[in-house]
């Protein structure tokens, strides 16, 4: 199984102000997510972090961070509060990217830390997972049905509380089943019309 999260923000004091996170400390934050990782992800699973995992200035915070999850197949991808390029390879090795793609029940999924207008294959119906904004332009963007319908969603924590009303990570199941009904956009044939092949 796969499992997706975003933007844990281990160890720093700034993201426990977050409209979501008001009440937490660092540190009740950090066990609470530590735990909801250890408890779900198995030996059989892989777990993708988009970004932001944990703060602080050089190598140790980042690899006692890494050290609390117990699953050994986490893969991050890169946030702009992660540790330099170096550190984030000396902690998880050849499981860093800046970018990633993988497969949900077969179809394709592009993953960043940042979210996309345009990825690849999405106007084939692919996928994309991302971080960044905690959940806090979800509202505005639903607003906008080009915006709503795209099959693109914030996989970080507070995501998952608006989804299932409690804190956790997303399975590639749940990924799937919200990203499914939605229509996508750019189908290909606008591009085929464009290039006047319809």
């Amino acid at each position: 199984m796969l499992y997706f999260t975003a933007d844990p923000h281990i160890y720093h004091e700034r993201a426990v102000n977050f409209p979501g996170r008001i009440g937490f400390t660092v540190e009740s934050w950090a066990e609470m997510f530590f735990d909801l990782v250890n408890s779900k992800v198995t030996k059989h699973d892989r777990l993708y972090i988009l970004g932001d995992f944990a703060l602080g200035s050089g190598y140790k915070p980042f690899m006692n961070a890494r050290l609390a999850l117990k699953p050994k197949d986490i893969w991050l991808i890169r946030g702009n509060h992660c540790a330099s390029n170096e550190v984030c390879k000396k902690v998880f090795g050849d499981k860093f990217r800046l970018i990633h793609e993988c497969k949900i029940n077969g179809t394709s999924c592009v993953l960043s830390h940042f979210p996309m207008l345009i990825w690849n294959k999405s106007h084939y119906g692919s996928y994309h997972l991302h971080g960044h904004l905690h959940d806090m332009r979800t509202d505005f963007w639903n607003e906008i049905p080009y915006l709503k319908d795209m099959k693109r969603l914030d996989v970080c924590p507070e995501s998952y509380k608006r989804h299932f009303g409690e804190w956790g990570i997303f399975s590639e199941e749940q990924v799937d089943e919200i990203l499914k009904v939605k229509a996508g956009h750019d189908p290909v044939e606008w591009y085929r019309k464009e290039r006047g092949e319809l």
